[in-house]
């Protein structure tokens, strides 16, 4: 499943696959059943041990589709999309609390990358405007 906008691709399958590896994974550490405030740390445990360690393009469609995969929750079982939404949230919030590397705001362009920066450096900037921006929209 891709997801377009204005010709713009969300996500792909593969995100689309690991999203609904990770809500299985999510579905023998957390009750569902119980209220989502209940197991929103392991949700969000479980979450980041998938997406911490994508590359800023795996990691961004992914985020896209673990969203899109809490709206189809919405209607049938509106605890579990709360709780996909809640984890993950906390899962962005707890990497960008250990990743200091630069003070950036949701706002910023990510064509302001600073030009003498390492290819790495870029990329890690790259990453976290990324998930300051996913964040901000959840």
């Amino acid at each position: 499943m891709t997801e377009e906008v204005m010709g713009k691709t969300y996500y792909d399958d593969d995100a689309w696959d690991r999203a609904k590896e990770i809500v299985d994974d999510m579905s023998y550490c957390c009750a569902f059943e119980d209220d989502f405030h209940e197991w929103e740390d392991l949700a969000a445990s479980s979450i980041e041990s998938f997406i911490e360690p994508l590359d800023t393009t795996e990691l961004e469609y992914t985020i896209h589709a673990l969203r899109g995969l809490s709206n189809s929750y919405e209607d049938e079982q509106p605890n579990v999309a709360h709780g996909i939404r809640a984890g993950l949230k906390l899962a962005l919030e707890e990497m960008l609390e250990y990743d200091t590397s630069y003070d950036i705001d949701a706002e910023e362009d990510i064509s302001e990358i600073p030009f003498e920066a390492a290819e790495e450096e870029r990329e890690n900037y790259r990453r976290k405007v990324m998930l300051e921006r996913e964040l901000a929209r959840l």
